[in-house]
């Protein structure tokens, strides 16, 4: 008998031949959850954005996760375009920054907390004199979404991108909330 010791990925699975995955194998026991969201929780952040209260989701769960959550939950729009940046756009400084100002605007936001990482060290590099004007432009159009989805984002940079919020938005206030250890960090 086989033993099932240990999780399998996603792709692991898939590249499993269905026989394999049957053959030998005794179910003790299984089990699945699904986080149901809370009665009321889109009508609540309804509020909060006819209140002019930004409101951001970041999440260590995959891109699709949190965007079928962000439209659950009110906080992205199927009637606003998603500006979506790329795990490709996350490796490459300066094309995610010729994005960010380019895209500037209304729109809906979805990035990967890896792609944060490089953005937030990106503007945090511009300290010169002559990168003044390009780090406030790239400040400015980063917080100017309308909604902004994190995913794949790791406690370290769930904390960063609170800090950078409260470092350069001082007139506004900050609140994060989690649901688990790895949120200690950011909250």
């Amino acid at each position: 008998m086989r033993k099932l010791d240990r999780y399998l990925s996603e792709q692991e699975v898939k590249n499993m031949a269905e026989a394999d995955l049957e053959k030998e194998l005794t179910l003790i026991g299984v089990v699945g959850s699904a986080d149901k969201m809370q009665e009321d929780v889109a009508t609540c952040v309804q509020d909060f954005i006819e209140a002019g209260i930004k409101v951001w989701i970041v999440t260590g769960d995959k891109d699709s996760t949190a965007k079928a959550v962000g439209y659950q939950s009110g906080i992205l729009s199927p009637h606003r375009e998603i500006l979506q940046l790329t795990t490709d756009l996350s490796t490459d400084k300066s094309a995610l920054i010729d994005k960010i100002i380019a895209e500037r605007g209304q729109k809906d936001c979805m990035i990967s907390g890896s792609g944060v990482e490089v953005l937030l060290t990106a503007i945090e590099s511009l300290t010169s004199e002559k990168d003044k004007d390009l780090k406030k432009s790239l400040v400015d159009s980063f917080l100017s979404a309308k909604s902004f989805v994190v995913y794949r984002s790791s406690p370290k940079q769930k904390a960063a991108l609170v800090k950078f919020v409260r470092t350069h938005c001082k007139n506004k206030t900050t609140l994060a909330i989690g649901d688990g250890a790895n949120d200690v960090n950011m909250i």
